[in-house]
């Protein structure tokens, strides 16, 4: 095989093993946990916003930096809202910091939702799913939220 050719490929098929190896690395290392969800006041007509509180563990001896927060999120299984926080945040080595998501759900996504936990007969349940990507050190790294809250 020619060279000019050879070399290109080598270089690009390294740069891919180097990529995935990050990303393997990466969301070996990455802890993230949903700790908390609660609501700020709301104003005016304006239902109140969500907080989503995750509390991400850097186990590695390196610095990472979250870039974003983004995906949906469900409640009972009827879409609630999206999820887009860029805010950077650095994680130091070896510690555990809480990242804050706000999200603000439209009253069109929230009257289903709030319809079926007030006409529901018998035990009521408040399941919170979400399929959500998160951007540590440029590797997108996919999470999935599946906590009942009661």
């Amino acid at each position: 095989m020619n060279n000019k050719i050879l070399l290109p490929i080598l270089a690009l098929g390294g740069g891919l093993l180097y990529y995935f190896s990050r990303l393997k690395k990466t969301g070996e290392n990455l802890k993230v946990n949903l700790k908390n969800l609660s609501l700020s006041k709301s104003s005016g007509f304006n239902l109140p916003k969500i907080i989503l509180t995750f509390e991400i563990q850097n186990i590695t001896n390196n610095t990472l930096s979250i870039k974003g927060i983004v995906g949906d999120v469900y409640v009972n299984g009827s879409y609630l809202a999206n999820v887009s926080n860029l805010n950077v945040k650095q994680i130091l080595p070896l510690s555990v910091t809480n990242y804050n998501v706000e999200i603000q759900t439209s009253f069109l996504d929230a009257v289903p939702i709030l319809k079926e936990l007030i006409l529901k007969k018998g035990k009521r349940t408040l399941k919170v799913t979400g399929d959500l990507v998160i951007n540590a050190n440029d590797i997108l790294i996919p999470y999935k939220i599946d906590k009942t809250i009661i």
